[in-house]
């Protein structure tokens, strides 16, 4: 299905997340018992050039007790989308051949804007990073980012790591560690562990305690209704899309032995070595 002009739709509202993809499709399949052949349909979002930007799904529907099912989802559209590869999907879960059935089915654009339970909502926790860091050496730092809305979340977006004194994200201040795009995407519940590799720059940095600010969706690609939004230089919390965990950093010094070790985590105790 292209998409470009459809139903008087322009390139720029559907880039800029006005307009929804909605599928619509009755389900029913014999009883085969508890675990009966099931149904779903999936959408893949396709570019000028036909590759893939990102691709969802519906639920799996079994309907088997004689009675036809109807589903009814909104899904976001990724900017850059000109074309939806639509699918009609079945499951066997009994016997050896396949008795479910789709009929009555349909996939429409429309700029009706979904409820607040149809949006995605990006959340980061268990952000790791090492106890002490040297400057001008990398180190990693993982952390997880999770679908907490109930609409699914397509990429792309970007992560951003900063490197901050108090904890708090300013962008004009603190120092950033690297902006990481993910190409991927989140169904409702789902995570996604990532890894990444970050260099301190030695230029402006002292020895201290400082904290490793993850600002997910950093550009605001998804659409997340109502949800809060990634704001550059709003305090880090509960409010916003970041996780703060703390780090031990120090200058590169040779013939530095560890001896005390000190706590400066801001969510928990941890251990941190220092020179003398």
């Amino acid at each position: 299905m292209g998409i470009t002009n459809v139903l008087g739709f322009t390139v720029g509202q559907i880039d800029d997340g006005s307009v929804q993809a909605e599928v619509n499709f009755w389900e029913q399949g014999l009883n085969q018992g508890s675990a009966s052949d099931s149904g779903y349909v999936s959408l893949t979002f396709l570019n000028a050039d036909a590759q893939s930007l990102a691709a969802v799904a519906t639920p799996e529907i079994d309907a088997h007790n004689g009675v036809w099912q109807n589903e009814v989802m909104l899904f976001s559209i990724p900017a850059g989308t000109r074309m939806i590869a639509y699918s009609m999907q079945f499951v066997r879960h009994a016997g050896s051949d396949l008795d479910g059935f789709i009929d009555d089915n349909s996939l429409r654009l429309t700029n009706t804007i979904a409820p607040l339970t149809n949006f995605p909502n990006l959340m980061v926790s268990g952000v790791t990073v090492p106890a002490d860091a040297w400057t001008e050496s990398s180190f990693g730092v993982s952390w997880t980012v999770t679908n907490a809305g109930t609409a699914a979340a397509m990429g792309p977006w970007v992560d951003k790591l900063y490197l901050s004194m108090d904890g708090q994200l300013q962008s004009s201040t603190d120092f950033l560690l690297g902006v990481f795009p993910f190409g991927g995407s989140l169904a409702v519940g789902q995570s996604v562990k990532r890894t990444q590799t970050v260099t301190i720059n030695g230029s402006g940095i002292t020895n201290g305690a400082y904290h490793v600010l993850v600002l997910t969706d950093a550009a605001t690609n998804l659409n997340e209704g109502t949800f809060p939004r990634n704001t550059l230089g709003a305090s880090a919390g509960p409010a916003g899309h970041r996780y703060v965990d703390g780090l031990q950093c120090r200058r590169q010094r040779h013939g530095c032995a560890t001896l005390a070790r000190s706590s400066v985590s801001i969510h928990h105790d941890q251990r941190r070595e220092r020179c003398r």
